[in-house]
């Protein structure tokens, strides 16, 4: 009996030291999960669950806007993602954002808006080369870019307003690439002044879908992952205890 308690204290000593070790490992390889390519005419991946469906349905409407303007003034059309994950980890903005456009293979131009969760973080990647030829006023696209996440999306990420950081930072964006078009925010006919989706935000209506709880890709990884592990060292430590007691 003394042989079979200190044999389930071997296993239990083990298998908590084991998955503390592996804890770290876990959290990093979540933090670099990439969220799927979202499809057709659709610019916003929100795997973290940051964003409220009305926010989401306008910016999607908002993005189609830009999509008709660019078809009637015969201009090319420049998409803004906006993607949002759990965090970044020790990952920097801007090489996680390259790998996913290398990832979803865009051929296309376009811009990405990164937001993050647990570590609050938030990235505007331009695309470099078309808005450094076009934009009229800026030499350098990434000082529009960080001015927009220092000034207008991370004080309100840091608050946990993420459907108004999301705002800001397409509105910046969009301003910027019809800038470089010779156009500007008033030729579009947006279904809804940026303005008023701020005011909205700041005053949301309670919704069904936005108070559903759901886990994120990077959660679902976390687990799975920890199951596999742990499946693992309970499989190695039973095979060390029936040694044991041999």
């Amino acid at each position: 009996m003394k042989q079979r308690g200190r044999a389930f204290r071997i296993f239990l000593m083990g298998l908590c030291v084991l998955v503390m070790s592996f804890l770290p490992f876990l959290k990093a390889s979540a933090a670099l999960l990439m969220p799927s390519k979202p499809t057709l005419y659709r610019y916003i991946q929100d795997d973290a669950s940051l964003l409220s469906q009305p926010v989401k349905k306008e910016l999607t409407a908002a993005s189609e806007a830009m999509h008709k303007d660019a078809s009637n003034s015969h201009y090319q059309f420049i998409p803004i993602y906006i993607v949002t994950i759990s965090e970044l980890g020790d990952t920097k903005p801007y090489l996680y954002v390259r790998e996913l456009k290398r990832k979803w293979e865009l051929k296309e131009h376009a811009v990405f808006i990164l937001m993050t969760k647990k570590d609050k973080k938030a990235w505007i990647e331009p695309e470099s080369s078309s808005l450094a030829r076009y934009a009229s006023d800026l030499n350098d696209p990434a000082i529009w870019s960080n001015k927009i996440v220092n000034e207008k999306m991370l004080p309100l990420i840091e608050k946990g307003k993420y459907d108004e950081a999301a705002i800001n930072g397409f509105e910046g964006a969009a301003r910027y690439i019809l800038d470089m078009k010779k156009r500007s925010l008033s030729d579009v006919k947006f279904p809804k002044s940026f303005d008023q989706m701020r005011k909205e935000a700041e005053n949301p209506v309670p919704d069904k879908e936005s108070q559903k709880e759901s886990l994120t890709a990077s959660d679902i990884a976390i687990v799975v992952a920890a199951i596999a592990v742990v499946g693992g060292v309970i499989f190695g430590i039973s095979k060390l205890v029936k040694k044991a007691l041999g």
